[in-house]
């Protein structure tokens, strides 16, 4: 006796062609044989068995109304963010960072000082800026009264007057 599945039956030539007439036959098994599975599921339920309530009291159970919402599934995947107002800082002279005034992630607005670069090395190179500069003023005197003297050409005594402006 067959209660609900029917005998299968292989597809004909006829039948290769139609793919959704065979999709459409498919899904009708399966909801077809699911129902037959369910029905004996919910018989299973009913009648006196050995997990029946014997004092007669209602158990209270709490229901939700069914809520049709559009739901999108979570993606799942790996890359890396980055933020379209994220900027590239850098010092106008170079040296050694003494002290970072913010941290990662921090709001920071115009004129805010973000870092602190070392003393030390700054000092070091405007001493350094200064001597080139004096160096350059002498070679400068120095070159202007020799050209006064004939002693040297036009040529470097311009490149004694660019290397003050220069420096």
């Amino acid at each position: 006796m067959r209660l609900c599945r029917k005998a299968y039956r292989p597809h004909t030539a006829s039948d290769r062609g139609n793919k959704k007439e065979i999709k459409m036959r498919a899904l009708k098994r399966v909801l077809r044989d699911g129902g037959c599975v369910l029905f004996a599921v919910a018989l299973s339920g009913c009648g006196p068995g050995e997990g029946d309530s014997k004092s007669g009291h209602a158990v209270r159970v709490r229901t939700a109304p069914v809520v049709l919402e559009k739901t999108s599934p979570p993606v799942h995947t790996s890359g890396r963010l980055a933020s379209v107002l994220e900027a590239r800082l850098s010092f106008k002279v170079g040296g050694i960072i003494g002290s970072i005034e913010f941290d990662e992630g921090d709001r920071v607005d115009r004129d805010d000082v973000l870092a602190v670069l070392e003393p030390d090395e700054v000092r070091a190179q405007v001493q350094q800026a200064r001597s080139g500069y004096e160096k350059a003023e002498r070679d400068y005197a120095r070159a202007e009264n020799l050209y006064a003297d004939s002693v040297i050409t036009l040529e470097s005594f311009e490149n004694a007057r660019t290397g003050l402006e220069v420096a």
